[in-house]
């Protein structure tokens, strides 16, 4: 895959791929790429450097060096401030490894649960 701006992140799960750069998200399914996320200037801080997606593809989480969000749909909440890196998703679990403050830790459960809750 080639695209306009340098791939900072990519992940899987059993439906979909998903790429970021430092502004977008795009996740490609059935070969058929589609656009998540575009950031403008300034509205997520730092640049993109992890994104991981549920198994069900209901939750995409990303994060920069200093924050960590929750993308469903075409909404992206801060579930994290002060603190972003890369990220791992293992069952209900998001790991996050904050390297400048030496710091790894967890977020339970990584569902989508308490993070985007869609209103009916």
């Amino acid at each position: 895959m080639q695209l306009d701006e340098p791939i900072t992140a990519v992940a899987d799960n059993q439906h979909s791929t998903y790429i970021a750069t430092a502004t977008r998200i795009f996740r490609l399914r059935d070969q058929h790429l589609s656009l998540l996320l575009k950031a403008g200037e300034g509205e997520i801080g730092d640049s993109i450097i992890s994104v991981t997606a549920t198994p069900e593809d209901e939750l995409v989480l990303f994060s920069t060096g200093s924050r960590v969000y929750a993308l469903r749909g075409n909404t992206a909440v801060s579930i994290v401030n002060n603190s972003g890196g890369p990220l791992r998703l293992r069952g209900d679990k998001l790991y996050v490894l904050d390297r400048s403050r030496g710091l790894l830790y967890t977020l339970s459960p990584a569902n989508g649960g308490h993070f985007a809750e869609e209103k009916s």
